[in-house]
């Protein structure tokens, strides 16, 4: 909608109503005439239109020319008529199943991704005495709790090591937990009465209050190899020339640091540095208690039915899968939709099309929030899943640390953990580990069980069994075996230079191309592979090519300044121009037309080039000289 939304507004502007926006250019819904309801199905759907075709049996033709200047009087050909419609197809019946889904009423598809779990959640909750109750008890009124509440907030734990980032690695293995912020939900404790001022001196009891705290250290230095304060979270002045950032986390300050942070981030940070003293400035705290039956076993069930339903072979159970999938996920997006965010308002005037951001006020936006009947979780529930989650990974690397042999010259250990990313862990030497992750899921046991027990529920609810009789605990931690060879590590070279950016290869022969079907669908993938923000997948392949063509590794293509050309990335950079014009314009089979549009889009191909932080480039020429030396 996005896109085709930006075309046609201005046409219909005086007779646009409900505009609900993300952010400018960005309208997920919005109402023409009283009459005509316009959603987006890539943010209902949360994916491409070639990969909804395939969720729904229908496939995508490929192969359009993009390229090519056409206008309204260029003839299509067949193949191109053919790419056309099958849009439409999939799209049609991607409705047509909504619809469905939705009791045959097409006016209560849902606007978002999260909006389907929202709905069904919102009707059990709000049915629930003791859920209203909890909300209510819970609500925010007070502003500056508010705020101080989205300072704390913070989301997933994505850093590597520094000590083994930039290295080519060998034998990396990988443990994730499954569902990680559901399983949260389920066993520990939130908040759930109002937050007042606390005016003690220290913490209160973790396990009976969530505090939020306001906090400064002083002269900060990091225990480990990890760093874990996000240098965006810090309040207080900031001086670069007195700090040692690790590609965005604080790793050393010389001088006073004011975060707020929850009683859970206190205690993570007292795992992973050491200071010279803090002072509390403020602390709010609440009673902590299990979230509401309601909201607890649809949790529960949405889990059960994505285990279940994993490798489901008919299409109505491979859509209850999805459906389940997609809801679970969503579980924890409800809780952290911040009430505090205006509207973007649209127009189309003097021929130009104008975003703007809502007049209101913060108070009367929370006032508003307050008000709305519909509400029913609150804001804070949210935070406390994220804290909780980063202490949860990092209380497990913290174990993983103290097994380290060898230290720095500042006695910080150099462990095996390699790379982290919000619900798991990538190391080396991971058999040399496993009690230390059998650990993890014994306690993970002994919570979830404690939480059966208080909602009066089998003790092995919480571990659903699949489609072949075997139990899948929540929350645990899992190895994640090889793609291409179960006798191998995770990954048979692991390289990564930072958050979001690494690249891995999961047999020796890192060349190996990818296998198909016979309808063109990957069964088996390449042996090298990556994660690199920015960058799409299928790049990997590019990195390859131009190893071999150089007679290197891909890994050694995977360096600071890489750059990948704009015919290479697949990539577009996509320009919203908010006026008109009106030109003649000739296409590629030399018909000419007067073409006229009151707002456009521009749209080229577009490289990109990898650069690193240069205090993380600093860290790194460290470590080299370190191993060099």
């Amino acid at each position: 909608l996005a896109y085709d939304s930006h075309f046609f507004l201005p046409w219909i502007a005086d007779s646009m109503t409900d505009m609900f926006a993300l952010d400018t250019h960005k309208p997920i819904s919005f109402t023409f005439s009283k009459a005509i309801d316009f959603k987006c199905s890539l943010v209902l759907s949360g994916v491409k239109l070639e990969k909804l075709g395939e969720q729904i049996g229908i496939g995508k033709i490929k192969g359009f020319d993009y390229e090519k200047i056409r206008h309204y009087k260029t003839p299509l050909t067949d193949d191109e008529m053919k790419y056309c419609s099958f849009d439409v197809i999939v799209l049609y019946n991607y409705i047509m199943q909504q619809i469905t889904e939705n009791e045959n009423k097409i006016t209560e598809i849902a606007k978002t991704f999260t909006g389907i779990t929202r709905r069904e959640s919102r009707s059990r909750c709000r049915e629930d005495n003791v859920h209203m109750k909890m909300y209510k008890q819970c609500r925010i009124d007070d502003l500056m709790i508010m705020d101080a509440l989205e300072a704390a907030f913070q989301g997933g734990y994505t850093h590597c090591n520094i000590s083994n980032a930039g290295t080519v690695l060998e034998n990396v293995d990988s443990y994730d937990l499954s569902s990680d912020y559901p399983s949260q939900m389920v066993k520990q404790k939130f908040p759930i009465t109002k937050f007042r001022p606390y005016n003690g001196d220290s913490i209160p009891n973790p396990e009976r209050f969530a505090s939020l705290i306001k906090i400064t250290y002083y002269d900060l230095k990091a225990t480990t190899q990890h760093s874990i304060i996000s240098t965006s979270k810090i309040r207080s002045q900031f001086d670069p020339a007195a700090a040692v950032v690790d590609n965005g986390r604080l790793q050393e300050y010389r001088g006073a640091v004011t975060l707020w942070i929850t009683e859970q981030d206190f205690l993570i940070y007292e795992d992973f540095y050491t200071y010279d003293h803090y002072t509390i400035e403020q602390i709010y705290i609440s009673q902590k208690g299990y979230l509401s039956d309601a909201f607890v076993f649809h949790a529960l069930e949405l889990y059960e039915y994505k285990t279940m339903l994993k490798n489901a072979k008919t299409p109505e159970d491979k859509l209850k899968y999805r459906l389940s999938k997609t809801m679970i996920n969503s579980l924890y997006g409800m809780c952290v939709t911040n009430p505090l965010k205006s509207k973007w308002l649209y127009e189309y005037t003097d021929h130009r099309v104008t975003w703007q951001e809502g007049s209101e006020t913060r108070a009367e936006l929370l006032s508003a929030y307050n008000n709305n009947k519909s509400n029913f979780l609150p804001y804070q529930w949210g935070v406390w899943v994220t804290a909780y989650a980063r202490r949860d990974l990092l209380s497990t690397v913290r174990k993983i640390c103290d097994l380290a042999e060898t230290f720095d010259d500042y006695g910080r250990p150099f462990d095996d953990v390699v790379y982290c990313d919000t619900d798991s862990i990538k190391l080396l030497n991971g058999s040399k580990y496993k009690s230390v992750f059998d650990e993890f899921n014994a306690e993970n046991d002994r919570k979830m069980r404690e939480s059966m027990a208080f909602f009066d529920l089998d003790a092995d609810t919480y571990a659903p069994k699949d489609d072949k009789g075997r139990a899948r605990p929540l929350g645990i931690f899992t190895y994640e075996p090889n793609e291409l060879d179960v006798a191998l590590p995770s990954y048979r070279y692991f390289k990564t230079l930072g958050a979001k950016r690494y690249v891995y290869s999961f047999v020796e022969d890192w060349d190996r191309l990818p296998k198909y079907d016979e309808n063109g669908k990957e069964i088996e993938p390449a042996a090298f592979g990556i994660t690199i923000a920015g960058l799409p997948k299928h790049a990997a392949a590019v990195m390859v090519d131009r190893a071999l063509n150089n007679d290197i590794t891909p890994f050694e293509v995977f360096e600071d300044g890489m750059h990948i050309t704009a015919e290479e990335t697949g990539k577009n950079c996509v320009t919203y121009i908010d006026s008109g014009f009106c030109e003649e314009l000739t296409d590629y089979k030399g018909n000419t037309a007067t073409v006229s549009e009151k707002a456009y889009i521009h749209i080229e191909k577009t490289s990109f080039e990898m650069g690193l932080a240069a205090d993380f480039m600093k860290l790194l020429n460290i470590k080299k000289r370190r191993d060099y030396l």
